[in-house]
């Protein structure tokens, strides 16, 4: 029986194949009687459990004893079709997670606990074939103004536009509903409840509609034909705490091979009406001198400037005198920023977005000899605005920012140089890039200066890349293991870490290297402890790199034990 048809409800018994939310490379064998179709969403028995499970294919060879399906919870409807499954078992190896895992982890949050009933339409859902996809360059409102244009030229059945938060989401909504009134606009995002997600599903069925939301669109079925606009430039590479972490634009790449849309990438570009000017950090103040006295000059003629800041935090580094120690996030060792809000102060972690209430304590000693040693944008702004207040503008953020500022200074790229460990430098750029799109002339302060001559900058970091063959030019998985106890979670990371080395012996002339056990960490939250590894691969060696995710997602199921796996690629 062909993947996709449906099975008949009689006496005579279906073998079926189902996805289940465990770190296996594997599908399950099970029986049933009645009309399954792929995508379904069924109740299964796995182990002495009752499990969520999704149909992937009905019939094909019988593997021995296998149990039945205990109920069906789709009736009359399904969430995936055929392409969709496809397109998560190709996301799940990509991203070194069981197939099961990426399945249940696209669907929306009303549909896991099995009591919810709402489907895409299969006559919504049309024929398959490659996407096209196209990159746009500049700056986000042209990106904008092409995206509308794309739009009005077809009826697209959806429209997914990906952005980076609620708030800008928000924001597009209301220009899309005023933009084409003919059409119905949705905001969608994980957790909106199940009312906002019927007017979504209904609204698909009467077509066009358009989506908007955050990244967990990547994951809505794929309907024909469909527009995909997506905005790169303020999206981080990776967020979530929890496997399986995915990045956006290989997610994205994956999609567009099992579509039959329109995909369209924006990658900011520095204007070229602007001049951009690097300022050394070490060797001038905040304002310095010179961009100050330029920028008295053109208000006192009727011209505008505008200081942007980036980055998060009244202060970047807090010191205790007592024990001399700077106060360190205790999962992943990066040192705490303080946030100071109407509500109280807190610790915010950059590296893991860990947050604790803060008492103004030591974390380490307990004392209240806490020092603020290094200052952050929030109390950037306060000094900013009490100096210059008459003479510049001072924004966080240059959304709905209209007409051009005569001179800018762009403070905290370097804040941005520490969000990730391979994309931040790409990231700073896109930040000048788009702040360019504002300013006839942009200062960018920086320990970094070289970086605002963005192309060769650029340049540069490309071939640094190549040449250690880190991504896009190899792959880059890093693991997270955890254990009640400091000394299991070691003991757990160089066994794996042995296991991974012996696999990769038995490869002579394997560019794959491992890294680790290091960084140990401290208790976080649950009391766990984290130990974790680094493995590194060039691209090319398939067989190698199909043992290595088996291994490493029998090792996930064994023990229990790897908390996230994090992929570069």
């Amino acid at each position: 029986m062909a993947g996709g048809e449906l099975s008949e409800a009689n006496d005579l018994p279906v073998h079926i194949t189902a996805l289940i939310d465990v770190p296996l490379n594997t599908v399950f064998d099970y029986v049933s009687h009645l009309p399954l179709r792929t995508g379904n969403r069924i109740w299964v028995p796995f182990g002495k459990r009752r499990v969520l499970g999704i149909v992937d294919r009905l019939g094909g060879e019988w593997r021995g004893r296998t149990r039945d399906v205990l109920r069906l919870l789709d009736e009359g409807g399904r969430w995936y079709s055929e392409r969709d499954i496809a397109y998560l078992k190709e996301c799940a190896d990509a991203f070194w997670v069981g197939p099961g895992e990426m399945a249940v982890a696209g669907l929306p949050k009303e549909l896991r606990s099995g009591r919810w009933d709402r489907f895409i339409p299969d006559d919504a859902r049309g024929g398959g074939g490659r996407a096209i996809v196209r990159s746009v360059s500049g700056s986000l409102v042209h990106f904008r103004e092409q995206g509308i244009e794309r739009i009005s030229k077809k009826d697209w059945r959806q429209v997914l536009w990906i952005t980076d938060n609620k708030e800008r989401a928000w924001e597009l909504q209301k220009l899309l509903s005023g933009r084409f009134p003919d059409k119905e606009v949705f905001v969608f995002y994980q957790g909106i409840g199940k009312s906002v997600l019927r007017r979504i599903i209904e609204g698909l069925s009467r077509a066009p509609a358009i989506l908007i939301g955050t990244r967990q669109l990547a994951f809505w079925p794929i309907l024909s034909p469909e527009l995909v606009l997506v905005e790169l430039a303020y999206l981080d590479i990776h967020r979530q705490e929890v496997t399986p972490k995915y990045s956006l634009i290989k997610a994205m790449e994956i999609r567009a091979r099992h579509s039959a849309g329109e995909f369209c990438f924006h990658r900011v570009s520095p204007s070229p009406d602007c001049e951009i000017v690097g300022v050394d950090a070490r060797s001038h103040p905040l304002i310095p001198a010179f961009v100050e006295e330029e920028m008295k000059k053109v208000s006192a003629t009727g011209g505008r400037c505008a200081i942007f800041l980036l980055g998060k935090g009244y202060a970047k580094l807090l010191r205790c005198s007592a024990c001399k120690e700077v106060l360190r996030c205790e999962r992943c060792d990066r040192p705490y920023m303080l946030i100071r809000r109407d509500g109280g102060d807190r610790l915010f972690c950059p590296g893991c977005n860990g947050t604790v209430v803060w008492d103004g304590k030591c974390l380490r000693c307990g004392s209240l000899s806490v020092r603020i040693s290094s200052m952050g944008v929030e109390r950037w702004e306060q000094v900013i605005r009490k100096r210059l207040m008459e003479t510049v503008d001072v924004l966080r953020h240059w959304q709905g920012v209209e007409g051009r500022y005569d001179i800018g200074l762009l403070l905290g790229v370097d804040n941005v140089l520490g969000v990730d460990k391979f994309y931040s430098p790409r990231l700073a750029v896109d930040f000048i890039a788009s702040a360019s799109h504002h300013c006839r002339r942009l200062y960018v302060r920086t320990r970094f200066p070289e970086i605002a001559n963005v192309e060769s900058y650029l340049k540069r970091y490309d071939e640094t890349l190549r040449k250690a063959n880190l991504p896009p030019y190899g792959e880059l998985v890093c693991i997270s293991i955890r254990a009640p106890r400091s000394s299991e979670a070691l003991e757990k990371a160089r066994r794996l870490h042995e296991e991974i080395a012996d696999l990769i012996k038995a490869h002579p002339g394997s560019t794959c290297q491992v890294y680790g056990p290091y960084q140990p960490v401290e208790k976080k939250k649950r009391d766990q402890y984290y130990w974790n590894l680094d493995l590194q691969m060039g691209k090319g060696e398939p067989s190698l790199r199909r043992e290595l995710l088996e291994r490493v997602l029998r090792f996930r199921k064994r023990h229990n034990a790897i908390t996230t796996v994090e992929v570069y690629s």
